[in-house]
């Protein structure tokens, strides 16, 4: 995982709103810009409009194995 491109090893990194996170999952890399920061737990729904999705879409390569 990265932080504003910055590897992190350790947990307990503070986040702010505009802090960009790169993250590895299930062989996908995903990027998310965090928006805001939720005071609470709550709904998916709820939780989705505190980032926001900048993964690039999948290559011409990509499309045609799919």
């Amino acid at each position: 995982m990265r932080l504003n491109r910055v590897k992190v090893t350790k947990p307990g990194h503070v986040l702010r709103p505009g802090d960009v996170l790169t993250i590895a999952v299930g062989g996908h890399v995903r990027v998310l810009r965090v928006k805001d920061l939720g005071t609470k737990r709550g709904p998916f729904a709820e939780a989705c409009q505190l980032y926001e999705d900048l993964t690039p879409g999948p290559s011409r390569d990509e499309k045609d194995r799919a």
